[in-house]
């Protein structure tokens, strides 16, 4: 039963991660000519104990990077729009989760994060404009 739950939120996350980055796709939408409504954000990784920050890959929208032995890095968020950012292990088997608004320079990706980033994947809270 506890090999199940744990395939079924790996699947799921996985899912997530999948669907998130090609819908967002970096690009906004646009031709791509002139200056992307990004800015480089400070983010700090904290797996479970045991699992080394630089395991995994920082990713979202915009780019991929690997955070250092600290679980430093910094990596492009939205000005405009809430940037979902996911930390996966380079097995595939662990993922984490953050949701960043354009007001942030700094956020953490961790476990509190990730069950905050479920809870606004939820489809009864998805709002179709940012003014709700």
């Amino acid at each position: 039963m506890v090999k199940a739950k744990q395939f079924l939120v790996n699947f799921l996350l996985s899912f997530l991660v999948v669907s998130t980055i090609s819908c967002g796709g970096g690009e906004g939408g646009s031709s791509g000519e002139g200056e992307q409504p990004i800015f480089e954000a400070q983010s700090t990784f904290a797996p479970v104990q045991g699992d080394s920050p630089s395991e995994y890959q920082v990713i979202n929208s915009y780019d991929t990077v690997t955070p250092d032995v600290t679980g430093i890095s910094t990596i492009p968020i939205s000005k405009i729009e809430h940037t979902f950012t996911y930390a996966i292990s380079d097995s595939g088997n662990k993922v984490y989760a953050a949701v960043t608004t354009y007001t942030q320079s700094s956020f953490n990706i961790d476990e509190k994060s990730t069950a905050e980033a479920l809870l606004l994947l939820n489809p009864v809270l998805i709002h179709s404009n940012k003014e709700d």
